[in-house]
């Protein structure tokens, strides 16, 4: 992995990484301050949403249970001082009847209205009753009256069970003062079932569970109570959290309280949420009043996850739906830098592979693309590759290879000094005669058949072609590469090339055509070799003695090449040159020939 970073600072960073780091760069860059805001925003708005829902939720719990009970206590006030100011008693049913009769009709939480009297008479108007009843036998409310009377205001009493309506209710005590004394007193009851009835059909939404507890944990209304038990439980207690038939109010208190913060603003009001399943949680809105009754009253609802679950699942979605598009834009991103740096890398592929003399421009037919500038790029880059490969045609591969490698410095084609290097002449005998019995285009069909044997040889022993001659080649070895073993190469390039022409005679004999033996000369000597011409035409060739020596060896095979298909000579450099692993044979050659002595045949 290291390696792997040390070869990206040097070289670069790969444009097939590059594009799609930037284009996912800006997509990012682009997409997630939208994205984070478009979701805090609607958290923040649902949120908020939430709070004023809620928020109205519990003033209408708390208004629905607070509002009738002050409305009592302030009829129930007029009602006593009315008393008291016509001095009525218990015999004055009909004054009675008439001062509480709207009371009752007008409040729905309020059941029964007792006068009660001091020596333990009175009268009960019941809702739905034409007229009053006696009081139940056995109420002595004395200490009632006193207490009553004693209050600074009047105060809802804590539920106590009533063994008269066969559930818990409340009361409130208003003193009715005549002259001498206390005359009695003014009550009123709510039965839990009256209050949890109201509650229930005020507050909106099913999921809403509405309830009032007294002193935190007795319960005094909730929606079980609207219909009256038919008979009173074996104990005769108000109802508490730990029997509520709804657990998830049962546990308000014991379950961890999770705060949410700024959530209200009714002075005293409160709210958590709890878990109660690995499926989700219930919320408890309520609101602690110290003023209705001798206890504090919690007025309060609560709810579980599902009523807030569309709010949520939106939020949440709104966020899915912001991811979504961030994992898309920066899939896009990265398949558009991608389908963008395809081109360009054929681009470079291609042209490294020309700088590698390879002139297949293959490599090309993947870049198309819509962008204009690129496909004039590929264009010229063709037309180029189409040139180089004339080019290459035309000039030594080898030399071609050298001077698209080498640096705008490097004057090693210019002509110096010397090199020793290893020079070949080859020559088709009797090929003007074979020319002269045949048409051209037969002649030069056989030529290029031999060339396109022998060329390629030559270059793959690291030779370099200099010219063609007619039908002859002269070839050297050791330049422009600095080779040491050139003498060894041309020899294996010679052999090379006398199977290669025997191969096709052998073919063309077969046939009945006429072929022409080879003759090759080879010769290692110094020559100076470099670019030879003026600025418009140069020519990268070799001149000395040594390229007069091969060539006289060529010439000499005629003398010695029998019946053989080749003959190869070689002097005796490049048989010192050469070494011991090809086989040598001397031979003489006449006195005229003006060439060093000893000459060796090749094989």
């Amino acid at each position: 992995m290291l390696s792997k970073l040390r070869q990206l600072a040097g070289d670069g960073v790969p444009i097939t990484w590059l594009l799609p780091l930037l284009f996912g760069s800006f997509v990012a860059l682009a997409v997630i301050p939208v994205a984070v805001i478009g979701y805090l925003g609607a958290q923040w708005n649902t949120d908020r949403l939430l709070r004023d829902r809620h928020e109205m939720l519990l003033r209408e719990a708390v208004g629905t249970v607070a509002a009738p009970l002050e409305a009592i206590a302030v009829q129930l006030g007029h009602i006593a001082r009315f008393a008291s100011a016509k001095g009525l008693s218990a015999e004055d049913r009909r004054e009675f009847q008439g001062l509480v009769f709207a009371l009752v009709s007008s409040t729905p939480v309020l059941g029964v209205i007792d006068y009660i009297a001091v020596d333990g008479s009175g009268l009960r108007f019941l809702r739905g009753k034409p007229a009053p009843v006696g009081m139940p036998p056995g109420k002595l409310p004395g200490e009632a009256v006193a207490e009553a009377g004693a209050a600074a205001r009047a105060l809802w009493s804590n539920p106590v069970w009533d063994p008269y309506f066969g559930e818990a209710v409340v009361r409130l005590h208003v003193p009715v003062a005549q002259a001498g004394g206390m005359a009695g007193a003014i009550r009123a009851t709510v039965r839990a079932s009256d209050l949890s009835t109201h509650m229930r059909e005020r507050i909106v939404g099913a999921l809403h569970v509405p309830f009032v507890l007294v002193d935190s944990e007795q319960v005094f209304a909730h929606p079980v109570f609207s219909a009256r038990p038919a008979s009173p439980p074996a104990t005769g207690a108000v109802p508490r959290l730990e029997g509520l038939a709804d657990t998830v109010l049962g546990g308000i208190w014991k379950r961890e309280r999770n705060p949410l913060p700024a959530f209200v603003t009714l002075p005293g009001a409160a709210a958590h949420w709890s878990w109660i399943s690995f499926s989700g949680g219930a919320t408890f809105l309520y609101d602690v009043r110290r003023d209705i009754g001798a206890s504090p009253w919690t007025i309060g609802l609560h709810f579980t996850s599902d009523e807030t679950r569309p709010e949520r699942w939106t939020v949440l979605a709104i966020a899915g739906i912001g991811a979504l598009v961030f994992v898309l834009a920066i899939l896009f991103a990265i398949y558009a830098g991608r389908r963008l740096a395809r081109p360009l890398v054929a681009l470079t592929h291609t042209a490294r592979r020309i700088s590698n003399f390879e002139f297949d421009t293959s490599a090309l037919a993947g870049g198309s693309t819509r962008v204009r500038e690129l496909n004039d790029a590929f264009q010229a880059l063709e037309r180029m590759s189409m040139g180089l490969s004339w080019f290459g045609r035309y000039v030594p591969q080898a030399l071609v290879r050298r001077l698209m490698t080498a640096d705008g410095g490097d004057d090693d084609q210019a002509a110096g000094g010397l090199r020793e290097i290893s020079i070949m002449f080859t020559d088709l005998e009797g090929y003007t005669a074979f020319s002269a019995r045949c048409s051209a285009a037969e002649a030069a069909a056989y030529l290029n058949q031999l060339l396109e044997l022998v060329g390629p040889v030559i270059e793959g022993s690291g030779g370099t072609i200099d010219k063609y001659i007619g039908d002859g080649i002269m070839a050297f070895w050791g330049a422009p590469d600095r080779k040491g073993d050139h003498a060894t190469a041309a020899c294996t390039a010679a052999l090379a090339v006398a199977e290669a022409v025997r191969t096709v005679n052998g073919r063309r004999r077969a046939g009945g055509e006429a072929v022409c033996p080879i003759r090759i000369g080879i010769h290692t000597g110094a020559v100076v070799v470099g670019n030879i011409g003026f600025q418009g035409r140069m020519n990268y060739t070799i001149i000395g003695q040594a390229v007069n020596v091969a060539q006289r060896l060529e010439q000499a095979g005629r003398s010695c090449r029998g019946g053989s298909e080749s003959v190869i000579l070689v002097s005796g450099a490049t048989r010192a040159a050469a070494g011991d692993g090809f086989r040598f044979t001397e031979v003489e050659l006449g006195e005229g020939a003006d060439i060093p002595k000893p000459v060796f045949r090749l094989g």
